[in-house]
């Protein structure tokens, strides 16, 4: 078994940090590429895109009065389904939701194991005033249905019945997308290498 020691065994630790990193939970921030096709999904049916906050039509809206990181969200309008790109089971933990145009919006979220249903939410009233942590811990689903139905209109630049979502969270993907974590790392572990090898020096 090889030994490594010195500056490289602490280089070496800094790059399973890295590893313990990418193979985390994927958050989909809708930001700097970051989205559901980029970390290995896709969307199908309904009607799904990604906005920029501020414009003309999102400036007074849920839109923007969404946003939880960054300047871009993600929306749904009607019977929307992801899936993973090549099939497999995957896990929905926790996604940001607000109602977009419609105030009192109504979301249905499913997870669905081969077509055949094993979690169900339905979530009433949603609003358009800012956005709402809800939870979900769908485990070993195949595929995810996003269904908004009913609301009235707020009066907004827009109108319809999407959901704003931000910060998707979806476990068993690794987390690729722009991490600062490895310069950081990397930028450590030379640090405290450089002093050890000094110390031995000494």
């Amino acid at each position: 078994m090889p030994i490594v020691s010195g500056i490289n065994k602490l280089l070496v630790g800094a790059g399973l940090c890295l590893v313990s990193v990418a193979a985390s939970a994927s958050q989909i921030t809708f930001d700097n590429g970051l989205n559901f096709q980029s970390a290995g999904f896709s969307v199908a049916g309904g009607n799904f895109g990604e906005v920029h906050c501020p414009s003309y039509f999102t400036q007074d809206t849920g839109y923007c009065r969404g946003l939880v990181s960054g300047d871009y969200t993600g929306y749904m309008e009607g019977v929307n389904t992801i899936t993973k790109i090549g099939g497999g089971a995957f896990d929905f933990n926790s996604v940001y939701l607000t109602a977009a145009w419609n105030h009192n919006l109504t979301v249905q979220i499913n997870g669905l194991v081969n077509g055949v249903v094993k979690y169900a939410t339905t979530i009433t009233g949603l609003n358009d005033d800012f956005s709402t942590l809800y939870t979900f811990d769908y485990l070993g689903i195949t595929s995810l249905q996003v269904i908004t139905s009913g609301g009235v209109d707020a009066g907004t630049p827009g109108g319809g019945r999407h959901v704003a979502l931000d910060n998707v969270v979806l476990d068993g993907v690794p987390a690729t997308a722009k991490v600062p974590v490895p310069g950081s790392l990397a930028l450590v572990g030379l640090g405290m290498g450089l002093g050890y090898l000094r110390r031995r020096a000494g």
